[in-house]
């Protein structure tokens, strides 16, 4: 059994009414983001279960250092209340900003996303042209000689100083 005098208690108390009201302001933020999720998305799932292991984290290691590491229940109504008072206060505020800078940024970050989106995939088709181009043929690439693509023969890309020999050569 633990001896504590009033102002410990008290000081105890108050610390966790702060850690409720802090859980409190995180949880609204959380609510904001939720907003903008559907009810059953797996990121909701589990912003709820990190702020769920979060907060009690945060009990354990505020019983650690304000009561020798026990909880006892006039510090969980410390910290509901906490809680309550700050959701219902500041948190509403909170939510609001929230949830109206997340649509600004899905607002503006849609038109930007489709801009790198559409130039992703010019660049992919662009890429795979190039290799369709250098790789025509896996017989082409081991035994460099001509690949056969149904009726026509293709011959391989030669060097360039292949090239301008075989040319130099054709005229003669």
């Amino acid at each position: 059994m633990i001896n504590a005098s009033a102002a410990e208690n008290l000081r105890a108390f108050l610390a966790f009414c702060l850690l409720g009201a802090a859980l409190g302001l995180l949880w609204s933020v959380l609510r904001g983001v939720r907003a903008h999720l559907s009810k059953k998305s797996a990121l909701a799932v589990f912003l709820d279960a990190a702020f769920c292991v979060l907060a009690a984290f945060a009990v354990e290691l505020c019983a650690l250092s304000t009561y020798w590491g026990q909880v006892r229940a006039f510090h969980l109504f410390g910290a509901a209340a906490g809680f309550a008072a700050a959701a219902s206060t500041l948190g509403r505020g909170v939510t609001a900003v929230v949830r109206g800078v997340l649509s600004l940024l899905l607002r503006l970050g849609r038109p930007i996303a489709g801009f790198f989106l559409r130039k992703g995939r010019a660049f992919g088709r662009f890429a795979a042209k190039k290799a369709a181009n250098r790789l025509h043929s896996s017989r082409c690439i081991l035994y460099n000689k001509s690949a056969v693509t149904g009726s026509q023969k293709r011959p391989c890309q030669k060097p360039a100083r292949e090239a301008l020999m075989h040319a130099g050569s054709a005229k003669e």
